[in-house]
């Protein structure tokens, strides 16, 4: 949930953001595209290092690196200190999606492990479904930066809970030495065809988001005049036909 709701949040406030940093729109997707890349690279680096350390550790500080980079976000005096932050926000996203999956994977069996990753897929979906509208809504409001404050709070309070919650599952010494690096992990994976091939559709999953749906608010604010409390309703309807298509996919 707060990983879709950190990187989709942007979406509906980009028009309001580009407006007061004084910057164009095509400029502003910088805002989504840094964490997106910062996210990326360290991805490579994120599932060896659980399989080393854990889950837990790394889950916890990513949600608290995430709260800190949008409480300062905030409070950002110009554009280029915007996009640095919001790199931040992709290198502490990095290890909650992998740690979903691989949660998903070792707590539930294989029969119910469709279902798991439906359920998780809903959890993400959610979040442009109430939470980003509820954004946009107290942006278009009041200001895009309380909307971003109070995403902060929350990244930071889920991850206190984490904290204490979460169960520990660090490795064994031996466990973590068998561990793969990164580049034995790629050859790993790009042998196994299936899963290759599992990346490619995701690749072009990320695509849709962030070559399409990062100008959609922009263009219906700045071509249909809709307002921008309005603009989370564009990602909500979306959301719906991906939890819909999660739990139905997950389930055949």
């Amino acid at each position: 949930f707060i990983g879709a709701f950190n990187t989709l949040l942007m979406v509906p406030l980009l028009p309001l953001t580009v407006q007061e940093l004084d910057v164009t729109v095509s400029e502003g997707g910088l805002l989504l595209t840094a964490p997106m890349f910062v996210g990326a690279v360290a991805s490579l680096w994120a599932g060896p290092a659980m399989d080393r350390r854990g889950r837990r550790p790394l889950v916890v500080a990513g949600l608290l690196l995430v709260g800190a980079c949008n409480l300062l976000m905030a409070f950002a005096p110009s554009f280029w200190v915007a996009v640095v932050l919001r790199a931040g926000t992709g290198l502490g996203m990095t290890a909650l999606f992998p740690a979903t999956l691989s949660a998903a994977g070792e707590y539930f069996s294989y029969r119910e492990r469709g279902k798991a990753m439906g359920l998780a897929i809903t959890a993400g979906s959610s979040a442009p479904l109430f939470g980003v509208p509820l954004g946009a809504a107290i942006a278009g409001l009041t200001s895009w930066r309380l909307a971003l404050l109070l995403g902060g709070l929350l990244a930071i309070a889920l991850g206190a809970l984490l904290y204490a919650k979460l169960p520990h599952d660090r490795p064994s010494h031996a466990e973590a030495r068998a561990a793969l690096g990164v580049r034995a992990s790629l050859r790993t994976v790009l042998q196994h065809r299936a899963v290759a091939m599992s990346i490619v559709s995701m690749f072009f999953q990320a695509g849709y988001w962030f070559v399409m749906v990062t100008y959609i608010g922009a263009l219906f604010f700045q071509r249909y005049d809709v307002p921008a409390w309005a603009l989370g309703g564009l990602n909500s309807l979306m959301a719906l036909g991906i939890m819909i298509g999660a739990n139905a996919g997950g389930r055949f």
